[in-house]
């Protein structure tokens, strides 16, 4: 028979008690230390995200605002509770920018951490590191005074590949298409003739040789009929190259576009093309790109007025059609050196030069023009009616006969018409040829070829604004 003892029950409730209180405290400990994770986790999330969103590439901006951006993260991470207190300057462990980008090794996006970006590169990541050390209560008992926690949190710019879907159908297009189009030729044609015009509105168009015609059409209204076109009054033709008022067809209505100028439509389109310099295959993301059209930028003497169809003014001093081609300046349009000197070769005039400026490229009456540009080689050199030329009292440079010019012991050159026309001084020299010279000698009798001084034929002709070099080949 067993013999009963009192007294035990107390000395073992005091050992389990000891053993009881130190799971609660550890328990209530460990408690707090993850409500401490959670509020630490909260803060790291909300200053990365502060700070990726203070990361931009506005005008004003230096190195993507990498710098307010992280001030701006540290801010919004001490802003945030952490327990009794809030996140001190001593729990924030590291805020960095980064950058967000596509591995091609991987096929994945990641974030990159390097001390400095490329030129044309962004910052892209806001990376945050908390680490803090909240007290216990319960463990001291144990001799654990803190428990260490923290937490880390990114936040990016995801980049994202953007389509633009341009509605041309309808209502939606008319004032988007660069060119007023009719498709019915002039009265009397067995067909149809696709005839069409620019909607350009800007006056910065070629005025010059057979362009100079287009200054006397109207430029208030196209005919999508085509008589207008091929009426016999030059007044009411529309010009082709220049439009401001607005082209109807049995669909909807065309309106002047932005094409190179500010209209209602919005700022100039031809601004909005980019390209890179170099090899294409050496082009990457970090390669910086230039505008492919708009090459300088002149200053600006008046705005224009896009209600109106006025487009601005320019100061184009300084302009270098080597470095910097277009715009190019505004007096090109009919080849003048006022106020910048022009820069290509000049179309003939019929006066035998390539620079006067003295007198208008075309006079227009009611139905038919007088032209001071020419049109053919025989035009030019002074021949415009048919002859023949005896080569052997002409003399070139250095003495020779020109009948050295003529095989088969010919001696004359010419021709009866434009088709058979030939003229071997000007196979010769070309644009080297002192034309006016040749054009005051009579019957060129006992004669002279003289070539003009220190000119060089250029090989092309260039436009005002973004008209651009003309490669046109002359005579026709």
């Amino acid at each position: 028979m067993q013999r009963q003892r009192r007294g035990t029950v107390l000395p073992t409730l005091g050992v389990c008690l000891i053993s009881l209180f130190g799971f609660v405290g550890l328990a209530i400990d460990l408690g707090m230390m993850a409500v401490a994770r959670t509020e630490c986790q909260n803060a790291a999330d909300a200053a990365a995200l502060v700070g990726a969103r203070n990361l931009n590439n506005q005008d004003n901006s230096v190195d993507t605002n990498r710098a307010n951006a992280i001030a701006a993260a540290r801010s919004a991470a001490r802003a945030n509770a952490h327990l009794s207190s809030y996140i001190q300057d001593a729990d924030i462990a590291a805020i960095v920018a980064g950058q967000y980008t596509y591995n091609t090794t991987t096929q994945r996006f990641a974030v990159s951490y390097p001390p400095a970006i490329a030129a044309g590169d962004s910052w892209s990541a806001i990376h945050v590191q908390l680490a803090t050390t909240p007290p216990t209560y319960f463990m001291r008992v144990m001799g654990v005074t803190t428990m260490p926690t923290g937490a880390i949190a990114t936040a990016v710019h995801r980049p994202r590949d953007m389509a633009f879907a341009l509605d041309f159908t309808g209502s939606m297009g008319w004032s988007s298409p660069l060119n007023w189009p009719y498709m019915n030729g002039p009265p009397g044609s067995p067909v149809p003739i696709p005839t069409e015009g620019l909607m350009n509105p800007d006056p910065a168009y070629p005025k010059f040789g057979h362009y100079s015609r287009y200054t006397f059409y109207q430029t208030s209204a196209t005919d999508n009929s085509g008589s207008g076109a091929a009426s016999s009054s030059i007044a009411a033709r529309p010009n082709p190259l220049q439009m401001k008022g607005n082209a109807s067809d049995s669909q909807g209505t065309y309106y002047p576009t932005n094409i190179t100028m500010t209209t209602n439509g919005g700022p100039p389109i031809i601004e909005d093309f980019l390209t890179a310099p170099g090899d294409p295959s050496s082009v990457g993301s970090s390669t910086p790109v230039n505008n492919a059209f708009k090459m300088w930028s002149p200053a600006q003497t008046s705005p224009g007025d896009p209600s109106s169809l006025t487009p601005p003014t320019y100061d184009y001093s300084g302009y270098n059609a080597i470095t910097a081609a277009c715009p190019a300046p505004s007096n090109f349009d009919v080849q003048s050196d006022s106020p910048i000197a022009y820069v290509g070769d000049r179309w003939p005039r019929i006066d035998g030069t390539r620079g006067n400026q003295s007198t208008a490229w075309s006079t227009a009456g009611a139905s038919s023009f007088t032209d001071n540009g020419v049109y053919t080689l025989k035009q030019f050199l002074g021949y415009d009616t048919p002859a023949t030329r005896d080569l052997t009292v002409i003399t070139l440079p250095g003495g020779a006969k020109a009948t050295t010019l003529l095989a088969g012991g010919n001696t004359r050159d010419g021709g009866d018409s434009d088709a058979n026309y030939y003229d071997a001084i000007w196979e010769k020299y070309g644009y080297d040829l002192d034309v006016a010279f040749l054009q005051a000698q009579a019957a060129f009798a006992n004669k002279t070829v003289k070539l003009l001084a220190g000119s060089t034929f250029q090989g092309f002709s260039m436009g005002p604004g973004y008209w651009g070099k003309t490669f046109f080949i002359w005579p026709p």
